[in-house]
């Protein structure tokens, strides 16, 4: 992002680079034409992130092929589906406004007109917080739902499983006879502790280093499940 900017661009960008990513395992309407050009207005989307009709029209398109994958998600893919319902709301709500002030340009500029840096920034600032809050929510609730015998017991949780995987990764630890039993055996405990952690670190004040901490473990925990194969 170079200093002039404004902050919705390059998360867009983001957006846009995490769904062609998840684009692999064939989500939504499988491999039909409307898949293939869902996809291409997401990669429109990223190259042109401040053109309210590609990066809505690619907002709306990966929302119906969430919409379509339902109920047969994975909790990543329901957090995916509202956090890309909740951008293509501001959006939507952005685009609407400029029709509020009869004064300027007609309704044709407007509706094709990029967004300018103040609209972009307006929007961001909405978006931010909107996701921070989800984010808390489903971590909570995440957390929440591991108070149960059956995940809190290493025998019949997941949460080993993952661990094991990424011990794979780390041959000196994985060496370790004692270090990795214990660590499968914490692993439940762990996996709860930590998603609780960053929900209440993500509800820490804006600038504190709570904050930062809370977006810093919460990358470190999905780039963990991301080395791990697919459920």
């Amino acid at each position: 992002m170079n200093q002039h900017e404004p902050h919705l661009a390059p998360a867009i960008r983001v957006w846009a680079v995490a769904q062609l990513l998840r684009s692999h395992m064939k989500e939504g309407v499988g491999n039909s034409l409307f898949r293939r050009g869902a996809l291409f207005t997401i990669a429109g989307s990223g190259i042109w992130p401040a053109s309210p009709i590609v990066v809505c029209t690619a907002a709306a398109a990966r929302t119906i092929m969430g919409v379509w994958q339902t109920p047969y998600m994975t909790d990543g893919q329901h957090w995916d589906l509202l956090f890309t319902c909740a951008l293509l709301l501001e959006l939507l709500i952005t685009w609407a406004s400029r029709y509020r002030t009869p004064a300027g340009s007609n309704w044709l500029s407007k509706l094709t007109a990029s967004f300018d840096a103040s609209e972009q920034e307006r929007t961001f600032d909405h978006l931010a917080p909107t996701i921070r809050f989800m984010h808390i929510i489903f971590y909570s609730a995440a957390a929440f739902f591991k108070l149960n015998a059956s995940f809190l017991d290493f025998r019949f949780s997941c949460a080993p499983l993952f661990v094991a995987v990424l011990l794979d990764h780390a041959p000196s630890l994985a060496a370790d006879g004692v270090l990795s039993v214990a660590l499968l055996r914490a692993a439940p405990a762990m996996t709860l502790t930590g998603e609780l952690a960053v929900a209440l670190c993500l509800a820490a004040p804006a600038g504190s280093r709570m904050r930062r901490l809370g977006a810093a473990s919460m990358l470190a925990l999905h780039l963990g499940i991301a080395l791990c194969p697919p459920p």
